[in-house]
């Protein structure tokens, strides 16, 4: 996949990350198929799309939670912190564990 045209991509999944992201939307916008265009996707950033929102989503979510807000509600997924911890708790060794000591209560 071109860079310009996955940049849009990512662009749109960012600027609409609070809403529910269609893959038919995101293959229109880079002009392919939504079969091919996710094909394409997944080699380029070494996920599927769907992967890849999620974990835009959970690193979103993550951030206002840090800001202080107890509950993050996207227009097709919500997040509270006690969620969020139980993820983190499961993903540790890919983010470390100074988050879960700082913001996590056991």
């Amino acid at each position: 996949m071109n860079g310009d045209i996955l940049e849009k991509v990512l662009a749109y999944i960012d600027a609409h990350i609070y809403e529910k992201i269609n893959l038919s939307d995101l293959s229109e916008i880079a002009a392919y198929s939504p079969f091919y265009f996710s094909k394409l996707f997944s080699e380029a950033m070494g996920m599927p799309v769907t992967g890849y929102i999620r974990i835009r989503k959970l690193q979103h979510a993550l951030v206002s939670l840090l800001e202080g807000l107890n509950t993050v509600i996207f227009g097709d997924m919500a997040f509270s912190q006690e969620i969020l911890c139980d993820w983190i708790k499961e993903k540790s060794a890919d983010i470390g564990n100074l988050i879960i000591k700082v913001h996590c209560v056991e």
